[in-house]
């Protein structure tokens, strides 16, 4: 773009002092600045000051000018020939995607892009539903006012702030909207430090009818505190739809809100659920997609036996695509494995199971007796269809202390490929390597290739390992 020729320039600024000097009554200023030579001081003043106004006046309107034509190119852009309820549907959806994805999502900033942004966001109480713990009092009140009758979204986190206390006067506020304000919320999202331990108690034992989905964290600051402050009372209301807990466990775990989940995440709970409630929980969500149980460092529980016709019936969960089973009592690894009836998970990690003579008659079993479900945790099913990643076969290592299997695939949903990952403890490395030979020989389908690898600890003993078993598999 060519700027204009000098020589209009010059006229438009002679233009310009023309006017200053009628406006003013008297030659203040010139184009020659000659002139001023004799001009006292005060003359002089005012020169300057005549000029400044000149210039400001003269970039205020270029500036004018330019906002104009950038608002009406932002009015012609694509985006902007959708209605605005189309827009507002695109600015939900962000957020929901935010969400997701754990970032930050502020309405403030997309308010600033242009005016016609502005006030549609204003305009629109659904994209006002989201109260922080960070949010002045001020712009707290005014999302509850704009947000109107729809549901809100609760995101709680003084993990890592020093100055939200219990004396923070900005801190009280908030928390009192936030209780003031819970029958209406929908979803929640807690965690809380050094300073805020009585929070996630007040906080979720509010009443909150309309709650479908809830997290909450003990971050590792806020776990020195009293048991009765790191459990809390679900109450009454719907179906949650997901439950992930941290550090803090409930104490009605059999409240009928605890079903038709999407997701079960919970870890390192210091109250430990009854296993018959875990079992219930999953019979009663056949839309379940996740579920994860992990380090729960429970006392130590009474050993159990396999009993056939105590198993139960089999728990449909056709829709599940990611387990996770980490450091349970194996009283949890049996009760689930034995019961659900998985689809096709694109995620699986079972780690630890079976430990003492006992238990690893228990692994053993689960292997025979129940070979449907863990080939469909293995990818192997009739029902699974995924695709063998190159050069990566299903992997079998057996050392003196534990089996891990290892497979490989990669689905059509999924760009990168996901492992499915078991370790299971032992304390004969002959008898898991038999349990594991028969149960991939027994498969009536077609398997990868398997790699088996006996590490030399317990390879070099007296008793050499008989692999029969394993000859149409490797």
């Amino acid at each position: 773009m060519k700027p204009p020729r000098k020589e209009a320039i010059a006229k438009a600024l002679a233009i310009l002092i023309e006017s200053v000097n009628e406006e003013n009554g008297s030659q203040l200023v010139s184009e020659d600045t000659s002139t001023l030579d004799s001009a006292t001081p005060g003359a002089l003043v005012d020169a300057e000051k005549a000029l400044d106004v000149t210039r400001s006046g003269f970039i205020e309107n270029i500036d004018r000018l330019i906002s104009d034509i950038r608002r009406r190119r932002n009015v012609a852009a694509p985006i902007h020939q959708f209605p605005p309820e189309v827009f507002i549907t695109i600015l939900t959806h962000l957020a929901d995607a935010y969400s997701l994805e754990g970032k930050e999502y502020r309405i403030l900033d997309l308010m600033t892009v242009n005016r016609t942004w502005r006030e549609i966001i204003i305009d629109s109480p659904q994209l006002w539903t989201t109260i922080r713990s960070d949010y002045p009092p001020e712009f707290a009140n005014l999302v509850i006012e704009r947000s109107k009758a729809h549901t809100l979204s609760l995101i709680w986190d003084t993990s890592a702030s020093h100055y939200l206390d219990s004396d923070n006067d900005e801190f009280k506020a908030i928390l009192e909207l936030a209780a003031q304000n819970s029958p209406r919320i929908r979803t929640m999202n807690v965690v809380v430090g050094r300073g805020s331990r009585k929070t996630l108690q007040r906080l979720l034992e509010c009443s909150t009818p309309q709650l479908e989905i809830l997290h909450a964290k003990l971050s590792p600051d806020g776990v020195e505190m009293d048991t009765g402050t790191r459990s809390f009372t679900l109450s009454e209301g719907g179906p949650l739809k997901e439950l992930a807990l941290h550090r803090t466990s409930v104490s009605n775990w059999s409240s009928w809100r605890i079903s038709g989940l999407r997701l079960l995440d919970l870890s390192s709970l210091i109250q430990l659920p009854p296993v018959d409630q875990i079992v219930r929980i999953l019979s009663t969500s056949p839309d379940l997609e996740q579920l994860s149980l992990r380090w729960f460092n429970p006392p130590s529980l009474p050993l159990v036996r396999w009993d056939e016709r105590n198993v139960g019936e089999p728990i449909e969960l056709p829709h599940l695509k990611k387990i996770k089973l980490e450091e349970l009592p194996p009283v949890y690894y049996f009760s689930i494995l034995s019961r659900i009836r998985p689809g096709v998970c694109n995620s699986v990690r079972l780690m630890g199971i079976g430990t003492g003579e006992t238990n690893n008659m228990l692994s053993e079993e689960l292997w025979r007796e129940r070979g449907e479900t863990m080939s469909a945790l293995l990818q192997l099913s009739k029902i699974s269809t995924p695709t063998r990643v190159e050069n990566c076969p299903l992997s079998v290592v057996v050392d003196s202390w534990s089996a891990t299997i290892v497979n490989l695939v990669r689905t059509e949903a999924l760009q990168e490929p996901e492992k499915s990952i078991f370790r299971l403890f032992h304390t004969n490395a002959h008898r898991i390597t038999q349990v594991l030979g028969e149960f991939f020989s027994a498969l009536n389908l077609e398997t990868p290739p398997l790699r088996l690898q006996l590490e030399d600890a317990i390879v070099g003993r007296d008793t050499p390992f008989d692999l029969r078993l394993w000859s149409s598999s490797l």
